[in-house]
């Protein structure tokens, strides 16, 4: 049998290397979001990207507008919402729908309102690379809801670059 510390030892070069290694990912997770969100130009550059770049896209803009993010989709169940944002003592629940023909529709919208209210949030926004129907529009009207289709998302990138270079 293997005396003590060989295995606390043992433990220990594993512990290291796992940590090694989650912080190579997160290194290399954060070096991706960096040049997605560097690339994006125009609505065509958002409508090419998949729908995971997208959600990684939108936290990454947040982030350069001084939200601190937490990413809950990518592919499982989310509870609704992609991402969660953080700033000054206000959380934000965030749905993203990379939509390249389709407009959101009213059942999105109140989806994302409800998971506010279930989360306690404070607000709530709805991105997609595509538009928001008249009544999803009408909808968000007086609730702590903001909509933010591609064009505006394109500003919000914008903002990011021109407080970065400041």
């Amino acid at each position: 049998m293997a005396p003590l510390h060989d295995i606390v030892a043992l433990f220990a070069s594993l512990l290291f290397l796992a940590a090694l290694a989650a912080g190579a990912g997160y290194l290399t997770r954060r070096s991706r979001r960096r040049q997605l969100w560097a690339r994006q130009r125009d609505l065509g550059t958002l409508r090419a990207m998949s729908w995971q770049e997208f959600e990684q896209l939108a936290g990454e803009t947040f982030r350069r507008l001084g939200y601190q993010v937490r990413e809950t989709g990518g592919g499982g169940a989310d509870g609704g919402s992609d991402l969660i944002l953080s700033k000054k003592d206000r959380r934000i629940v965030v749905q993203c729908k990379h939509y390249k023909r389709r407009s959101v529709g009213v059942p999105i919208v109140r989806e994302i309102v409800g998971v506010a209210i279930h989360e306690k949030a404070q607000g709530a926004f709805v991105v997609t690379t595509g538009s928001f129907t008249k009544a999803a529009q009408t909808y968000a009207l007086g609730k702590p809801l903001t909509l933010i289709d591609g064009p505006a998302l394109l500003q919000l990138i914008q903002q990011g670059r021109a407080k970065r270079s400041s």
